[in-house]
């Protein structure tokens, strides 16, 4: 996947997953959950996220809670140091399935 220009989010679909490349935050959270929202995604990849926000972590919690509404499972997998460490300071990876990859989710799922 082609690194993005700063300031900017790409998605992408790899089968049931959804992979995200760039930044998330209050400018392009709306661009991650259009793409979740327009899809019937397992999860999403953040391997290739260099940025976090509140914003960001608000999509996730939204996906697997609208997710969770109709009898399925949302995972984040991949999620890089920065992303993981966020997650677990704000006790968010209690809320949403964080895996070390989507191999690993789709069997744990």
């Amino acid at each position: 996947m082609p690194t993005p220009p700063p300031f900017a989010l790409v998605t992408t679909r790899d089968g049931s997953w959804l992979i995200a490349s760039g930044e998330i935050d209050m400018v392009t959270a709306p661009t991650l959950a259009a793409a979740i929202a327009a899809g019937d995604y397992e999860g999403v990849d953040l391997a290739a996220i260099t940025f976090l926000d509140v914003s960001g972590l608000r999509v996730l919690l939204n996906a697997a809670r609208d997710a969770r509404a109709v009898g399925r499972r949302f995972a984040v997998a991949n999620p890089p140091p920065m992303v993981r460490r966020l997650l677990a300071l704000t006790a968010i990876d209690q809320s949403l399935d964080v895996v070390g990859d989507q191999s690993s989710a789709t069997t744990s799922l």
